[in-house]
């Protein structure tokens, strides 16, 4: 039978998610010699890197003198306790910037970039990491729909929410929803690095809010026409068709949904609509 050793290598990796083989003996001449193999499972994409003492010269395949390269032993101890990361965001740039900046930082390891929420989600149906940083507003969904799929799940991964929208509205959601980190994307980068730090450890990394805040209907200060208009988005109404039905024209119709947007602490149709879903899923319950 033919051996398959790119198939080992999966299996040995299914078997063993995140492993570290650390092997340090002395060679004939007394010298400390070093082999260290790091693995790491991510989305069933194989990383693997590896380190070995480096010798001047080989004799008989003994070597002769070996000399383990700077600062190898230093990252051996953290190589095992890597927390592995996640992350999903509508703007390709932003991704990119998140997967370097994290994969920089020898705390972490990155599992997956993901330009959807359903991506996303299907990822970590597959396998849950431990971190997901994610974007609020994406293609497909937005952050709050992604807290509510895994707490349905029950996965154990925890989100992060990294965000440039700045209402409290969308904090309240994020918190309620049950984020463990919420960042905004003005802050240092570092900030960010360091909440998945503190999430990893089981601590919450959110801004302060006020108590009140949390238990705010975002509806309660809607006009009645407002209220009208939230229900036409809800029921897929294009512009011209609230205008039609409701004897305006659409020009006032761009006018009110620009109050309610900035009522609900909004930008646009999607979210004004996902909100309205929650609150109304919320009442129900």
């Amino acid at each position: 039978m033919r051996r398959d050793p790119v198939a080992a290598q999966r299996l040995f990796a299914t078997a063993f998610p995140q492993l570290l083989i650390a092997i340090i003996w002395r060679n004939p001449k007394g010298l400390r010699s070093l082999l260290a193999l790091e693995i790491h499972n991510c989305d069933n994409n194989i990383k693997a890197r590896s380190f070995v003492g480096w010798g001047r010269q080989f004799r008989g395949g003994l070597v002769d003198a070996w000399k383990p390269p700077p600062g190898i032993e230093e990252s051996i101890a953290g190589m095992a306790a890597k927390i592995e990361v996640t992350i999903a965001d509508q703007n390709p740039v932003v991704r990119a910037g998140l997967e370097a900046l994290i994969e920089r930082d020898g705390r972490f390891t990155v599992c997956g970039v993901h330009p959807t929420g359903e991506s996303l989600l299907n990822a970590l149906k597959t396998k849950p990491v431990e971190i997901a940083v994610v974007g609020w507003t994406l293609p497909d969904m937005t952050g709050g729909a992604v807290l509510q799929r895994v707490k349905q799940e029950k996965w154990q991964t925890r989100i992060i929410i990294y965000t440039g929208e700045r209402s409290n509205e969308v904090l309240r959601q994020a918190i309620k929803g049950g984020a463990w980190g919420f960042v905004s994307k003005t802050e240092d980068p570092q900030v960010l690095l360091e909440a998945v730090v503190s999430v990893a450890r089981g601590r919450l990394s959110l801004p302060y809010v006020d108590i009140d805040l949390l238990n705010h209907d975002p509806l309660e200060g809607l006009t009645a026409r407002e209220r009208e208009l939230l229900a036409a988005l809800a029921n897929g109404w294009t512009n011209l068709q609230i205008a039609a039905r409701t004897g305006i024209s659409r020009n006032t119709v761009k006018y009110h949904l620009k109050n309610l947007y900035d009522k609900l602490g909004v930008s646009n149709r999607a979210m004004a609509v996902a909100l309205h879903v929650s609150v109304n899923r919320s009442e129900q319950q």
